[in-house]
Formats: C-alpha cells, structure tokens, sequence
C-alpha cells in the first residue's frame, strides 16, 4: 500500500505462476489467461482495492502463433472484464511461466491489512475450498480442473468488506498457511472449527477420497483464492444485512484469541474431527 499524498492509496502487487505448480502443462491458453489476471485481481480484492493496471511478463520454450494468439486475445477479454488496463511487460524464453505486476487503488488509509484482527474477532472465508489442489492432482475431472484454471477474484467481496472487516488476505497457499499469516501479523491467536471449514462439492464426489483427505485439501491444497477474513461479530451481522447475496457465500470457521504472547505454542489451535490427523499441517511452500 503506497500514500501518494491525495484522496487514494496506490496498491501494487507482484504473482507468478509456473508449470505444474500453479497450472497443468495441457491447460489452454485461454484459461492461463484467465487464471492469471484473476489470481493477481484477487491481491487486490483482499485489500478492498479497484484493480485498475497490469504489466504481464511471460517466459517460454517457444512461442507458437496460434498459443500466442489466443492467449493474447484472451488476455484482452479478461481484463477488459475486470477493468484492468494491461500497460506493459516482456517476453523472454525459457520454461513455461508467467508474471503479472498489477496495481489498484483504494480510498485513503481505507486497505484492508492481515495485521487488524482484533479478540472476540469471528474468522470467515468465503466460497469452498479444496478443489483448485485437486484439480491439479487430477486434471481429468471437470469440475476440479474449472477449479484450478478459472479462479474468480472476489473484487465486489473484498470492496464490500471495507468498514467492516478488521484484517483480510486471500487464500493462495492453502488455509491454514493463510491462518498463520494472519495470525502472525495480527498477533493474535485463532481457534479453526475444522467442522466448519467449506469443503468444495467436487470433493465430495470425488471417488477414492477419504474424509480426511477431503479436508487435508481443503486445509493446504490452495489456489482457491477466496477471501480469508476477520470481523468483529456486530460488523459482521449488519455486514450480512446490507450484502444478503454476497453473504450467502460466506461461512464462519473460527475466532480471534486473546494477543498471542506464547512463542512455545501454536498460533493456529484446531477443535473437531480429525484434529490429531490435522494439528500439524502446513499450506504449500514454495521452498
């Protein structure tokens, strides 16, 4: 979040996305194209921002025209849809990745941050979770692959929280990783109601799956993001009040803790089924 002396905060971040870490080497064009703005609107989205700016950078083996075509094409239509001026990049060659620095504003001193969230703070996300993990374990199944190659940012979600929630973040690396951040920059402690936590439907039918690994991937999997975030329970009820539909999506999985003071214990407690099988896990690292 940068000041620029007047009625708007400038928001700037920067997302990459590589071959078979992010997206599946057979994805079409015109889906990276979508994911890749989505995924950096949703930076955006969880400061309460307007996207407005994007510079995309691409690096890869070889640049067929057809390829290059469609994702270019595609790439026009998703920002025109979001309202995002694509102003610039590079191409270079090498392995298949993608990078998009994207900017947005916000009213003054109005971001939302990770660092607000306040004891007695009740903990949201929205949509379901799981789903983008598995399709990239198993691209053949529809609905999983929509999952993972067509992530909506939830910009109307984000700017409707300003006022109301005290911290935010999305989900890119996994929920529980997404937990601890928050945590961390708020000082606080969080109580996850595992029971709680929004399994996507099409893990649910997914054959071979136990319940437990249905909710390992709804804990760590990623790429799903959706808005993590914290809000006093009173804002949170005029905030469903005033956004009925966009409430709808949204699903309460814990609360804020006193300030955290303890290092020796973890920042992130878990109550419910499969808490021994679950107390240890982490989101994704790159590392």
């Amino acid at each position: 979040v940068i000041s620029l002396g007047g009625p708007q905060d400038l928001l700037v971040s920067t997302d990459t996305l590589n071959i078979n870490h992010h997206f599946t080497p057979d994805v079409a064009p015109e889906d990276l194209a979508h994911k890749l703005l989505h995924v950096n609107a949703s930076d955006i989205a969880a400061m309460g921002g307007t996207p407005r700016w994007a510079t995309v950078s691409l690096a890869s083996p070889m640049l067929e025209s057809d390829w290059a075509q469609r994702f270019s094409g595609a790439l026009d239509r998703v920002a025109q849809t979001l309202q995002i001026a694509i102003v610039g990049g590079d191409t270079t060659k090498g392995a298949l990745s993608l990078s998009v620095t994207i900017l947005g504003v916000v009213d003054c001193d109005q971001a939302l941050l990770r660092s607000g969230a306040q004891c007695d703070d009740v903990v949201c996300v929205s949509g379901a979770l799981g789903g983008a993990a598995y399709g990239l374990r198993a691209p053949d199944v529809a609905d999983a692959a929509k999952r993972l190659h067509l992530p909506q940012a939830r910009v109307a979600l984000g700017q409707s929280l300003l006022g109301t929630a005290s911290a935010c973040l999305d989900v890119s690396d996994g929920l529980v990783s997404e937990l601890y951040h928050l945590a961390n920059a708020s000082e606080v402690g969080i109580t996850l109601a595992l029971d709680e936590v929004p399994i996507d439907p099409c893990l649910k039918t997914a054959s071979g799956l136990s319940d437990l690994d249905r909710l390992t991937l709804a804990l760590t999997g990623g790429e799903d993001y959706e808005l993590l975030f914290t809000a006093s329970r009173e804002a949170l009820i005029q905030w469903r009040e005033n956004y009925p539909d966009l409430a709808q999506s949204v699903q309460q999985i814990g609360v804020i803790t006193a300030p955290f003071n303890d290092e020796a214990s973890p920042r992130v407690v878990m109550h419910g089924n499969f808490v021994a099988e679950c107390q240890d896990l982490q989101g994704f690292r790159h590392f």
